[in-house]
């Protein structure tokens, strides 16, 4: 076994061109996909913080006993029945 060339190693495995472009490919969008996730959750803690800083300093602000929402105090007109079915024509 003394006298073997590097060729007749045996378990050593001989890459193709296309795996190792391959390879590169795959360690650069895995960079570049570690590198989006980390911005997005960087981006999602200073918006939830702002948000989080945003309703403390509602509910200091508002006094008790307000209503609350778009739609608070506003009723809704609705249409009698036999309108609705007939489509706005006088019934005969």
């Amino acid at each position: 076994m003394a006298g073997m060339s590097k060729l007749h190693v045996p378990f050593r495995s001989v890459r193709s061109k296309a795996e190792v472009k391959a390879d590169v490919t795959n360690r650069t969008a895995r960079a570049i996909i570690d590198d989006e996730v980390k911005r997005r959750k960087a981006k999602t803690e200073k918006l939830r913080k702002a948000r989080l800083s945003g309703e403390t300093q509602k509910v200091t602000d508002t006094p008790p006993g307000k209503n609350k929402g778009a739609k608070a105090g506003k009723r809704i007109q609705r249409t009698p029945v036999s309108e609705s079915r007939t489509n706005g024509r006088k019934p005969q």
